[in-house]
């Protein structure tokens, strides 16, 4: 996950991409407090520490790990939706 949100943050600052209402990504806002480089290191752990509990809490949902987004991809293809 942290180099898909360091390869999009990047991507992101280096082409001046619009997100929403002319906002852009720069590289201060991405490396502040509430950016999303700091937001991985603050909250990846203790989601990954935390998901199996919540799936255990839950044993009538199925839980479904796709690793990458080409396993994403094929999923949605096998449930019927367009891939992206």
């Amino acid at each position: 996950m942290f180099w898909r949100v360091l390869t999009r943050t990047v991507r992101r600052v280096a082409t001046r991409q619009e997100l929403w209402n002319g906002n852009r990504e720069t590289l201060r806002g991405a490396l502040q407090s509430d950016g999303p480089v700091r937001w991985f290191f603050r909250t990846h752990w203790q989601r990954r520490r935390d998901t199996p509990a919540q799936a255990a809490a839950h044993p009538h949902l199925t839980l479904i790990r796709l690793r990458s987004p080409a396993q994403a991809a094929a999923w949605l293809r096998a449930q019927g939706s367009p891939a992206r």
